[in-house]
This record gives structure tokens, C-alpha cells and sequence, in this order.
């Protein structure tokens, strides 16, 4: 059996591993070719028929839609009468950072009246993260915050999905901040 980690943005025609099977028999019928006879019905790997084994990647991998790959190979001699084994491939999908994280909305937008007490919370903002892991950590900042007149709080961030909440920490003056 062979178990292998490749990531989710390995270049199609990569090989990925080899596999190797010995025959004791002299000339003609000595020679090994190789199979992918179960598991690869998405034809995301290639088998190179000949005496290397080489198995690469044919077909580009996407770890959101399947981390997970188990498929079988079988090794034969070409002699009379065939004679083979089989071996079963794992291959495990690494995540890399390829999907940006998805918010609850485009845009907010919040009127509030001059005399609103400092510590109201405006807005409250979710995030989503398909990557998993380190890949799917997320964090808010506020790109101006009007002279430190809003403030983030209460952030919460798991891998995959993260929300916090925006208050006013500062008085509101129309005549100032229009």
C-alpha cells in the first residue's frame, strides 16, 4: 500500500509517486505493466504502462471538493499466463490559501443619530472560509475609523469562519463627521 500528501495546487502531469513490482521470470515475460483498475473513475491519474510505474496527475486536484483519493493499481507480467498484484493508493489533498473569504453582505450601512450613546454596536459582521486550517483564519481591521470614532469587538475566529461587531467609541458630531 501507498499512502501520499500532495497539495491541492500540484501541476497536472506531476508524477506523483512510482510503483514497482519484480518478476523472477527471464526475457519477454519478465516485464511489468501497470494498471489503474479501481478508485480513478474522475481520471485525476495517469499511469505511465511501462516498466516505471510512474503515477501522475492528470486531471487538476481541488481539495473543497474532495480531499481524498483511494484507487488501485495492479502490476502483471506480459508473459503466458499473466500473472499480478495489486496494491491501494492513498492520496491526501493538502489545502493551500485559494479561497477568499466570503462576508454576510457586500456593503453595511447604519444611520445614527448624534446623541447615540458611545458603546452602541452598529453592525455585526460574519465571515465564511472554505480552505481549512491556518488557510481559513481570519481577522477584521477597519481601513479608517473616523479618529478612532468606531471600534471592532467581540471578535470570534475559528478556522472557516470568523464574526465580530462594530460600536461607536467615540461622540458623533454631524457638523464634523457628515
Amino acid at each position: 500500500a501507498y499512502n501520499v500528501s500532495w497539495p491541492e495546487d500540484t501541476p497536472v502531469g506531476t508524477v506523483l509517486l512510482s510503483i514497482y513490482a519484480a518478476h523472477r521470470d527471464l526475457g519477454n515475460d519478465s516485464r511489468i505493466e501497470y494498471l489503474l483498475v479501481l478508485g480513478n473513475d474522475s481520471l485525476h491519474f495517469a499511469i505511465d504502462m511501462s516498466d516505471s510505474g510512474n503515477i501522475s496527475l492528470a486531471k487538476g486536484l481541488d481539495r473543497e471538493q474532495q480531499g481524498l483519493f483511494r484507487f488501485v493499481a495492479i502490476a502483471r507480467n506480459v508473459g503466458y499466463p499473466n500473472l499480478n498484484t495489486t496494491t491501494i493508493i492513498t492520496l491526501h489533498v493538502l489545502d493551500v490559501n485559494d479561497n477568499f473569504p466570503i462576508q454576510n453582505a457586500i456593503s453595511y450601512n447604519a444611520t445614527l443619530d448624534e446623541r447615540t450613546p458611545i458603546g452602541t454596536i452598529i453592525i455585526a459582521v460574519s465571515a465564511m472560509d472554505n480552505d481549512i486550517g491556518r488557510n481559513a483564519l481570519m481577522s477584521f481591521s477597519l481601513s479608517n475609523s473616523f479618529n478612532n470614532l468606531f471600534a471592532i469587538g467581540n471578535v470570534s475566529s475559528i478556522p472557516g469562519s470568523a464574526s465580530c461587531v462594530l460600536w461607536l467609541n467615540g461622540t458623533l458630531n454631524y457638523e464634523i463627521v457628515k
